[in-house]
């Protein structure tokens, strides 16, 4: 049976990220996806099929490292083929819950796992509603690789308390938002909050690092 769960449309913004990303060939389709998975007594939920039907076979980096994000492992060979494919998957304690492996990487070293809803998890850490805000969230992470002059403060090199910082009056970006993980912004300024740890991007101008540190002192 087919689970059914609200699923995100990326911002023109994450649209435009993912349009210049490379992607390497994989099972896509949809009919072919929900195929393979009953093919191998493998667990169908809408929300999974739905990620192996967007986002299979897409590489993005984290520093150095590359992370290759598919379900469906093992494929390719000429002509391409899945036979020889697999799913890594467990079930969670939770009753009709399960963790589908959705990414590997050799030099990254971390899990990456999204669950029957398509909630994304990092070792084993909810970070995001489903796998379009993590997108949202790498599209907005390139923006700010593009400005000019940009200080970096906040988790894990200091805390800083979100009380702390009303003063900046940031907006809520709702389309990279959810109850995980949080982006606002103001012109130049952007800050990420998921819990308590805070990152803040800022033009050093502002020497909003001080400003900080006074609040914080009072």
């Amino acid at each position: 049976m087919l689970a059914l769960i609200f699923m995100h449309e990326l911002s023109d913004i994450a649209r435009d990220f993912l349009s210049r990303q490379d992607r390497g060939e994989t099972t896509c389709k949809k009919e072919d996806i929900i195929e393979f998975f009953n093919a191998n007594k493998i667990p169908v939920f809408e929300p999974v099929v739905n990620f192996q039907e967007k986002y299979s076979g897409y590489i993005f980096n984290a520093g150095a490292a590359s992370i290759s994000f598919r379900l469906i492992q093992g494929e390719g060979g000429l002509p391409f083929s899945n036979r020889m494919a697999f799913i890594e998957f467990e079930q969670g304690e939770a009753e009709n819950s399960y963790f589908f492996v959705c990414a590997t990487s050799d030099d990254y070293p971390m899990t990456f796992e999204i669950d029957e809803l398509g909630r994304y998890y990092e070792d084993r850490e909810c970070i995001a509603s489903c796998f379009g805000k993590r997108i949202e969230d790498l599209a907005i992470r390139e923006e700010l690789m593009k400005l000019d002059d940009i200080e970096y403060i906040g988790t894990p090199f200091q805390k800083i308390n979100f009380d702390f910082i009303e003063f900046l009056d940031l907006d809520l970006i709702p389309h990279a938002s959810d109850e995980y993980t949080q982006w606002y912004k103001k012109e130049s300024t952007y800050l990420r909050k998921r819990n308590k740890e805070i990152q803040l991007f800022a033009p050093r101008n502002l020497k909003l690092k001080d400003k900080i540190e006074k609040e914080s002192n009072r």
